[in-house]
């Protein structure tokens, strides 16, 4: 089954608009405010991935804080973690990325994509406080 069907129907219900799909076959979408995008990709001969990725935050002070935050938050994640992207004035965005192996099965998808959004979103409700 293609890819990105899978994705579309394991997604579809639960996006808070549509999934937009690039011309490789990738996914963007928005789930319980949470933007993210979901890419294919092979690790090797029949090893074949999602990585999905979220934006947690953006504009979040780069500070010691943030950063041991982050690293505890780290040290609890099987599968993904938290991300910081430093921008020029000190601000940073906050991604969580996992990396799943592929599923042909949309709703098993589904039962592995969710978690991880929801985890997206309590780290956004737990940095910004909303």
């Amino acid at each position: 089954m293609d890819p990105g069907a899978v994705v579309r129907a394991a997604l579809g219900e639960v996006s808070d608009g549509s999934l937009v799909s690039d011309a490789e076959g990738d996914q963007t979408f928005v789930v319980d405010g949470v933007p993210g995008f979901v890419q294919h990709g092979r690790l090797g001969a029949g090893v074949e991935l999602l990585t999905i990725t979220c934006l947690a935050a953006t504009g979040r002070a780069l500070t010691p804080a943030l950063d041991r935050w982050v690293h505890e938050r780290n040290a609890s994640m099987l599968l993904g973690g938290i991300v910081l992207i430093p921008a020029e004035n000190g601000d940073a965005d906050v991604l969580l990325r996992y990396c799943l192996l592929r599923d042909d099965d949309p709703t098993r998808l589904r039962s592995v994509l969710l978690p991880v959004i929801a985890a997206a979103a309590d780290v956004r409700r737990e940095l910004t406080g909303s």
